[in-house]
């Protein structure tokens, strides 16, 4: 797993550890240097090592035993360009770069942490430097071997801003159980297909708050009895506010969300009684049946949790996953006695947008 950024701060360039193998020293190489150049590596002020780019390879690297028996430490780096010569300079909290020379000096942005197996590559191949760091030896591609692909850049985990739409499936708890009420022969489906939208803002990369919509899928049942024969149908709908909390893992964010919901729910019931035949002293009559529709409505407050994942593709676009449990409470609306108590449980996955910076 590679974590790579331009520039990488500290608290990003080390979440991801590497799980191929260890190292015993560091290593540097330099990404699309020119044919021939000459790069040294200075620490502090002193040259550890140097090498010339070998003219059939826009690759070098460099490898060192850390020069400062430290099992890790803090460095900031400058790259500078002296015509042929390369300079790629680590310098230590507290300690000055050397002075510039006549060099074109870059400064490339943030802290890293240099540790005994920790591996720096240079890309030289933009317009201005940049670093990706991994914790192990580095893939054969990151050295530039010909034909082989450069190292992925992610995106960072954005801040701000998101609105996301998606779809997944839902499952009703007691929704058919209530419906059939005693009724033996009896079926139906609370499993179906849900959709949702929603909108959040990350405070910070573990803390955010959400507002959203949800459409559970319908539940339908249908019952019989020796004289009659009834279908129903639950419609629902959802508006939940409550938070996440999380942190980013490279370019993705697992998070877990939780708050209050507000249900509105809506039953409808269509009944048919078969005619029935009575004798009464000896005389046979036919009782008329009929068709009958009830209709129920409720809506209250509950409470919701669950959890997800995002990961982001480009700076303003990621694809998620996500699951939760809605307790679903609700008073009539209507001045039947019906009520709703109940929960749907809900998995799906969508598109999610950062809006603005």
């Amino acid at each position: 797993m590679i974590e790579t950024c331009r520039p990488l701060a500290l608290a990003a360039a080390f979440t991801m550890i590497a799980a191929a193998g260890t190292a015993t020293a560091q290593t540097l190489a330099v990404r699309s240097a020119p044919a021939g150049a000459t790069i040294e590596f200075v620490f502090n002020g002193a040259t550890i090592s140097s090498t010339t780019v070998d003219p059939a390879r826009a690759s070098s690297a460099v490898v060192l035993q850390a020069p400062t028996g430290k099992p890790e430490t803090d460095v900031h780096i400058y790259f500078d360009q002296c015509g042929t010569r390369l300079r790629v300079i680590f310098v230590e909290r507290g300690v000055p770069p050397p002075p510039q020379q006549a060099c074109v000096r870059k400064e490339i942005w943030g802290w890293y942490l240099a540790r005994t197996v920790t591996t720096f590559v240079m890309d030289l191949s933009g317009s201005e430097p940049s670093v990706a760091v991994r914790q192990g030896p580095s893939p054969r591609e990151w050295l530039g071997d010909a034909g082989a692909k450069p190292p992925r850049t992610w995106p960072p985990v954005p801040n701000g801003l998101m609105v996301s739409g998606g779809g997944g499936f839902s499952s009703f708890g007691a929704a058919v159980a209530t419906e059939c009420g005693d009724v033996a022969q009896c079926s139906g489906s609370g499993t179906g297909i849900a959709y949702s939208a929603g909108i959040s803002y990350w405070l910070a990369k573990f803390v955010a708050a959400e507002a959203g919509y949800l459409k559970p899928a319908d539940v339908e049942t249908t019952g019989s009895g020796s004289n009659f024969r009834f279908s129903g149908t639950l419609e629902s709908e959802i508006l939940f506010v409550g938070g996440n909390v999380g942190g980013p893992v490279g370019p993705v964010r697992i998070y877990g969300r939780g708050g209050a919901n507000y249900v509105r729910a809506a039953s409808r019931s269509t009944e048919t009684i078969d005619d029935a035949t009575v004798t009464v002293g000896g005389v046979t009559q036919t009782v008329r049946g009929g068709t009958q529709t009830f209709t129920a409505s409720t809506a209250g407050w509950s409470s919701y949790f669950g959890g997800g994942f995002e990961i982001w593709l480009k700076p303003a676009l990621a694809i998620y996953a996500e699951g939760g449990r809605f307790t679903l409470k609700g008073k009539p609306r209507d001045g039947s006695p019906s009520q709703l108590d109940d929960h749907v449980t809900v998995i799906g996955g969508g598109v999610r947008v950062h809006i603005g910076r």
